[in-house]
């Protein structure tokens, strides 16, 4: 009998430890949330590739990141585009099992475009259960000028979500990617 309670307590321990482990990466997401003062000097484009770059580190999720030059954009659309970063790196970390994830934000011809994909195990979007991560980035992509919100997911293979919307300030902005980094683990 000692050694069915010595399972089961080891088993118990196991558990509490991934909980534990869990409960650590939620605290330094909220915390990172919690202080956006420390990234108002930066750029979007630089708050998003820092923070992807975080993510990806504490996540142990390998990460390619492309980050183009965006024009200036007015602080409701700004912290919008950076609310829908979050919940989809969120969404990847919580729900996806995924090994890797790529990241595209870029500028062309006035239109701006977000792409986050994953390799996780994906999901049947009609018989998943309906939390407000995807409800609130579709109502903050469809809130922005000629705002979209496309998902695709496939079980196995993974899921991608994309936003898109109309730049209203993009003089003198050419959209090249300014970095691509591959692997912030």
């Amino acid at each position: 009998m000692s050694t069915e309670n010595g399972t089961a307590t080891g088993e118990r321990l196991i558990e509490a430890e991934k909980l534990a482990g869990a409960v650590q990466q939620e605290l330094v997401s909220l915390i990172n949330e919690l202080r956006p003062a420390a990234r108002e000097s930066e750029s979007l484009s630089e708050r998003i590739e820092n923070y992807a770059k975080d993510w990806a580190r504490q996540n142990e999720i390998a990460a390619t990141i492309n980050v183009g030059n965006l024009p200036a954009l007015a602080p409701a659309e700004e912290h919008a585009v950076f609310r829908i970063a979050q919940e989809a790196l969120a969404n990847v970390a919580r729900h996806g099992a995924a090994a890797k994830i790529t990241l595209v934000l870029q500028v062309s011809v006035g239109k701006i475009r977000l792409i986050i994909a994953d390799d996780g195990r994906g999901f049947d979007y009609g018989s998943a259960k309906k939390g407000f991560g995807l409800q609130n980035m579709r109502e903050r992509a469809e809130s922005l000028p000629d705002g979209f919100f496309n998902l695709s997911s496939r079980i196995e293979t993974g899921t991608q979500i994309e936003i898109g919307f109309t730049a209203k300030n993009t003089e003198g902005n050419n959209g090249n990617g300014r970095a691509n980094h591959d692997d912030y683990r």
